[in-house]
């Protein structure tokens, strides 16, 4: 039994040492690409455009809320369009419909969900430190951008 105990402390730092080169090197996952549509939109302000939502909640594990996860979007589109991460309450005020996902919302009625991105993202990338609430994505097009584009 002494014998058992003298090694646990042995075993316990090793056991740390390797969590701690673990996380000073951190994690690469492979890259991943999704494909969302394009909201078409024909003003010149896409403030005034309306918006396309996901259909459910994206909601991520709870061991995320220990973990640091940063999470690096891009999209090639972004002269034609935007997205944001949202709060999953914008899906109260402005909910989407079934089929087509689109909104009867603009950028303006859900801002004060939006968490990254948005209409005044511009140049097609976004860091998002992803934590354990429930989230949606919105999109939403630029000026100009129609059906055509997607």
């Amino acid at each position: 039994m002494v014998r058992i105990l003298s090694i646990l402390p042995g075993v316990v730092g090793v056991l740390c040492v390797v969590l701690l080169l673990g996380s000073l090197t951190g994690i690469s996952l492979p890259e991943e690409r999704s494909a969302i549509d394009m909201v078409p939109c024909e003003f010149e302000d896409p403030e005034l455009c309306l918006i396309a939502m996901t259909g459910d909640n994206i909601s991520p594990p709870l061991i995320f809320g220990i973990l640091n996860i940063d999470l690096q979007i891009t999209w090639s589109e972004s002269d034609d369009a935007w997205f944001a991460v949202v709060e999953s309450e914008a899906a109260i005020i402005c909910p989407p419909d079934e089929e087509t996902l689109l909104t009867d919302c603009t950028v303006k009625d859900v801002e004060d969900y939006i968490i990254v991105g948005g209409s005044d993202e511009i140049d097609g990338e976004v860091n998002w430190n992803i934590k354990t609430d429930d989230y949606r994505i919105i999109s939403g097009g630029r000026e100009g951008a129609d059906i055509g584009d997607q």
